[in-house]
């Protein structure tokens, strides 16, 4: 999950150069793999060092989308049908956020994330609560990182992307995915190319300097020439930070059935070389990797990477850290503090109703969680 980790224990220990060698004498990645993990695992050091011992990152999450992807194993409901479960789901959220920082939570927040699925399918009204009440009552430090993940480049009006703007958000992401039409259908994603291009010329017009852009590699239908046909139309866009996912087979996923024979699992040479030479093509045009980690079952046993041209995202690297407090709003969400370097989690259900009429079991859970810091 979190090969930067070794990297970075082996840096420690000897040196870059040193733990380099090691990587591939010992560990048995190629010179390329190795030097990712150590570039990378010495720019996670970088971030997490702007973290103190008195904050926490934030993650409130949204469980519906405008349809669900191909790929997709996540709890996400269609939001055109769960209209009546909306405005019922935010005043839960809300009301878990009221709950957790009671006054008594202990520490600052250093960087929010709000995700989902698709945070920007809320209609604007409800959009606005999610926004405003939450991080009216969340502890956030001066100068804290907020990120929205608007995601799906067909939610993202002109109304929605100005309540961002003005509530401090200065972090944006929009995921193509895909910049091919005829995946984009086969996928499930209801945008079109011209779709993403729009998105990003509106909110690059209304101010948002920090976007980050995600690009998935191996996608049904695709090879080498149409991955970075992809990616040379997302850097001529100019995004400060593009993450190259590679696409993870998941239980549950209408794409498991099509991978039912896990052979389509065991390294391709193809994808292999075309996610280098993506590797290639991001380093030549001033993107560095910042953070890295890895999922089962993804194709290849490749890794999904962020490269960025403006620093990347704290949220992101103390997200995948397990070095720092976490406290996660929402279905499905997860909160964890670290105690004696071991992380102990609570998770909220997945179940949308569920977790609704358990909202204050959730409270509960969390308070005893964050204050046992305390003791």
């Amino acid at each position: 999950m979190r090969p930067t980790r070794i990297a970075l224990d082996l840096i420690r220990r000897s040196g870059a150069s040193k733990a380099k060698r090691e990587l591939v004498e010992y560990w048995k990645l190629s010179e390329s793999k190795a030097g990712l993990a150590v570039e990378t695992a010495l720019a996670e050091e970088g971030q997490l060092r702007r973290m103190e011992e008195n904050e926490a990152i934030l993650y409130v999450g949204l469980p519906f989308c405008p349809g669900r992807c191909l790929y997709c194993s996540f709890i996400t409901q269609d939001a055109q049908r769960q209209q009546a479960s909306l405005g019922r789901y935010v005043n839960a959220v809300v009301q878990e956020a009221e709950g957790v920082f009671d006054g008594r939570f202990p520490f600052e927040i250093a960087a929010v994330y709000y995700g989902g699925g698709t945070p920007t399918s809320l209609p604007v009204s409800f959009f606005r609560s999610y926004l405003e009440e939450i991080l009216a009552v969340a502890p956030l430090k001066e100068n804290a990182e907020l990120t929205m993940e608007a995601g799906r480049p067909d939610t993202m009006n002109r109304d929605k992307l100005e309540l961002i703007r003005s509530s401090g958000f200065h972090k944006l992401c929009i995921n193509p995915q895909t910049m091919r039409e005829e995946t984009l259908r086969l996928i499930g994603r209801h945008h079109t190319v011209d779709d993403t291009v729009a998105a990003f010329c509106r909110a690059r017009s209304m101010g948002f300097a920090d976007i980050n852009m995600d690009l998935i590699a191996g996608l049904p239908g695709e090879d080498a020439d149409d991955l970075l046909d992809s990616l040379c139309q997302v850097i001529d866009l100019g995004p400060e930070s593009i993450t190259l996912h590679t696409l993870a087979v998941k239980r549950g996923s209408y794409l498991d059935r099509l991978f039912a024979d896990r052979r389509a699992l065991l390294p391709d040479p193809a994808l292999m070389e075309a996610v280098e030479k993506a590797h290639n093509l991001l380093g030549q045009n001033g993107y560095r990797p910042y953070y890295l980690y890895k999922q089962k079952n993804c194709r290849s046993g490749l890794e999904n990477t962020g490269f960025t041209r403006a620093g990347g995202s704290l949220y992101n690297v103390a997200m995948m850290s397990d070095q720092v407090p976490v406290v996660g709003l929402g279905s499905g969400s997860m909160s964890k503090v670290i105690l004696e370097r071991t992380a102990k989690r609570v998770h909220n259900p997945k179940d949308l109703l569920v977790y609704i009429d358990r909202i204050q079991e959730q409270i509960d859970k969390k308070r005893a969680l964050f204050l046992s810091e305390l003791q």
